[in-house]
């Protein structure tokens, strides 16, 4: 039988046929996978945006933390101006150490009472195998009697711990007394402290911070709370 146009045709389109369906298919599934590739693009991109705006975000956090701990040891080093560091010491169980400091300053000629002064406590050791007993930290009351005690260290040359009463049983030690600050290794690594080698340096500010500066220095918000009553009124 002789084949016509029409027969042929109707032979290809079935043997085309499981072609077309699995173009088809390939078609759909392509425009899925499109589609799902364009839809990760946007969020990629939302993804970038808040990468980098975290970023920024973290930044300035981070020159924030800096700056605040610039200023708080800003802050405790103007504490410690009223303060001094009595060393040599030995410990004695359930010692009076605002006595010590009392008996330290009448030896070199300093008229000083529990009047004159605020807190005193030792120091802890940062270890338990120290060689020298910690030391004192003496918060006078006045700024005056501090700097009167100080200026008299010289004359500590001439005693030792057996010249404090109570003491003289115990092996003798010299005395120093030096400034309450940072230690060398903390005050290398921030560039500010309020004394240096025994003699005040420049600080970041000349006087007690108030609230409004200290928020305005560290670009924050907020205050710690804790801290707000250090700042003046």
């Amino acid at each position: 039988m002789a084949l016509t146009r029409e027969v042929l045709e109707e032979l290809l389109d079935k043997k085309l046929a499981p072609l077309q369906a699995s173009l088809d298919f390939l078609n759909e599934k392509y425009d899925i996978i499109l589609k799902k590739v364009s839809d990760q693009e946007v969020k990629v991109k939302e993804l970038s945006k808040e990468n980098s705006r975290l970023h920024s975000e973290v930044g300035l956090l981070r020159s924030t933390l800096s700056n605040q701990g610039k200023w708080l040891n800003d802050l405790e080093q103007y504490g410690r101006r009223e303060c001094l560091e009595i060393r040599g010491i030995p410990e004695v169980k359930g010692e009076d150490t605002s006595q010590i400091a009392c008996q330290v300053a009448n030896l070199i000629g300093v008229k000083l009472s529990r009047q004159d002064i605020s807190t005193s406590h030792r120091i802890k050791p940062k270890n338990s195998t120290a060689k020298f007993p910690p030391s004192i930290i003496v918060k006078f009351t006045s700024r005056d009697k501090r700097d009167e005690t100080y200026k008299a260290r010289g004359r500590l040359r001439e005693l030792s711990t057996h010249n404090v009463p109570g003491l003289d049983r115990f092996k003798s030690n010299s005395i120093y007394l030096s400034v309450s600050r940072m230690s060398s290794k903390q005050e290398k690594h921030d560039g500010t402290a309020w004394y240096n080698d025994n003699h005040r340096v420049s600080s970041r500010f000349k006087e007690k911070p108030t609230k409004n500066e200290f928020q305005e220095k560290t670009k924050s918000p907020h205050t710690l709370p804790h801290l707000e009553h250090q700042f003046a009124r």
